[in-house]
């Protein structure tokens, strides 16, 4: 069986594995062709977009218009980018940091709080919390809990829910 050698990545590949053209046969091997021309795409994509910043919202106004229905099916099949965007928008109005990324958002299956499943259109739907209320998105200043723990806890102190405790408990006598 005939073999050539693959100078991107330097081994001997058989001859049905080489694209051949007007030209001869390629200087590389299909997998290694296809992993060029896909790095390729990319590299023009990202400079394109780039280059035509306004020309692509303008498209992306008009596509998301005319496909409603992908951004739901998009945010049913990937709620971690649902809930990132929605803190980027929150740290933008308030003038925190966002650091976190979409592989920072690990949505548990229970609530941490009141150990109910995390459900969409709950009061039990997944909601990141700022642990510490001064700070921003960070990832050492998240937790992904239920909206109704979230809310519970506001912008209340570890010493005025203690105290709110108290007044309940004394309420029940």
């Amino acid at each position: 069986m005939e073999t050539f050698f693959c100078n991107k990545c330097c081994t001997d590949v058989t001859v049905e594995n080489w694209y051949y053209s007007v030209r001869g046969r390629d200087s590389m091997c299909k997998t290694c062709r296809k992993a060029y021309r896909k790095d390729a795409k990319r590299e023009y994509t990202k400079k394109y977009v780039q280059e035509h910043k306004e020309e692509q919202k303008e498209r992306m106004v008009v596509w998301r218009k005319e496909n409603p229905e992908y951004q739901k099916q998009w945010t049913k099949n990937c709620p971690e980018s649902q809930l990132l965007r929605s803190a980027r928008s929150r740290a933008k109005q308030k003038g925190l940091e966002c650091t976190i990324t979409q592989k920072d958002i690990i949505i548990p299956h229970l609530c941490p709080v009141f150990k109910e499943p995390l459900q969409k259109n709950t009061p039990y739907a997944p909601s990141i919390d700022r642990i510490d209320n001064s700070k921003g998105y960070t990832p050492d200043n998240i937790a992904i809990m239920s909206r109704r723990a979230n809310r519970l806890k506001g912008e209340g102190t570890l010493t005025e829910h203690q105290m709110l405790v108290e007044w309940m408990r004394n309420q029940e006598l």
